[in-house]
């Protein structure tokens, strides 16, 4: 039986192009092999008008409001690849508070924030850091 996760992505630059990509790579292989399937049904962008270079899977949301994605009770895993500090924080606080998991790939976020957002966390959400978290996924699942 095959479990679907409901997946929210903020930003999609160089880090968010690779992860749908990688994504889009590895799904078969994580749903035979793990029984998931990792739906991405929203991105928020800061230009929806801006060329991309990826494609977004059939279906996926593309929206210019992080609060749509970080607020929506459908979504259950929250990727920030934004590349900022401040917004990715208040954005990760409200992904945390709603319960959901967080995957981010901010360095500078962790370093200032971590030990805070790891404490919201305890309340029935999770974060992880991006690094180590596709590292495992990669050496699993990466072609």
């Amino acid at each position: 039986m095959t479990t679907t996760i409901e997946v929210g992505m903020l930003g999609l630059g160089t880090v968010g192009s690779g992860v749908v990509e990688r994504l889009a790579r590895s799904a078969a292989k994580i749903e035979q092999t793990q029984g998931i399937r990792l739906h991405l049904a929203a991105v928020a962008v800061n230009h929806l008008n801006a060329h991309r270079t990826v494609q977004l899977p059939i279906g996926t949301r593309l929206t210019d409001s992080l609060t749509n994605v970080v607020c929506d009770r459908k979504i259950q895993l929250v990727i920030e690849v934004m590349g900022t500090v401040a917004t990715a924080k208040k954005a990760i606080v409200a992904a945390l508070n709603q319960g959901k998991a967080v995957v981010t790939a901010n360095k500078d976020l962790i370093a200032t924030a971590g030990p805070e957002l790891a404490a919201l966390a305890k309340n029935g959400a999770a974060i992880y850091s991006m690094k180590p978290a596709l590292r495992v996924a990669f050496l699993s699942y990466g072609h």
